[in-house]
């Protein structure tokens, strides 16, 4: 697990040893942050591993995973994902028959534009160790991968894939 400690203001990631936010895009004040960021317990964030990275690319060997199972090898259904804010670094756990949106079980107030999310925007589900998102009719818009996925379509869902919902971007994270 990396540490970090979070800027209250601008909820930047800062190092451990940072005793001012070093966040380039506070709302607050425009330019470098400097809040000061005073933390007893650093928070953590899980780290990917190396060799079944952001890009996709699944090892040739196979990697140890949840149950016995293996990365990337397809033998465990995937029953959580991550959706990561490009904006701001945070991010929200996905599981299959969400709903995302302003008033869900994945509740997205508080992100950057959430007002342009809509009430019920999309959904997620997963099988066969593929995830996928519906656009639930949403005014706005889905997109994934700048390619908008109209009212009841859904879309299938890889590691690295930009979601953007309304105006907010996320990384897809499979998990």
């Amino acid at each position: 697990m990396a540490s970090y400690k979070k800027c209250p203001v601008c909820e930047y990631k800062n190092d451990v040893g940072n005793e001012f936010c070093q966040g380039p895009d506070c709302p607050e004040k425009p330019g470098l942050c400097n809040y000061p960021v005073e933390s007893d317990e650093p928070e953590t964030e899980p780290v990917i591993p190396p060799d079944i990275g952001h890009n996709g690319n699944i090892p040739d060997q196979p990697q140890p995973g949840p149950q016995g199972g293996e990365f990337g090898r397809g033998t465990w259904l995937a029953t959580m994902a991550g959706l990561e804010c490009v904006a701001t670094g945070r991010c929200l756990n996905v599981q299959p028959a969400q709903i995302i949106g302003r008033d869900n079980e994945i509740n997205i107030t508080g992100f950057p534009d959430y007002q342009y999310i809509s009430r019920q925007h999309a959904s997620f589900s997963a099988s066969d160790n593929t995830w996928h998102i519906r656009d639930l009719g949403s005014i706005s818009g889905t997109y994934v991968n700048g390619e908008r996925v109209q009212a009841g379509d859904s879309k299938e869902l890889r590691e690295g894939d930009v979601i953007m919902l309304g105006r907010t971007k996320f990384w897809f994270r499979e998990r």
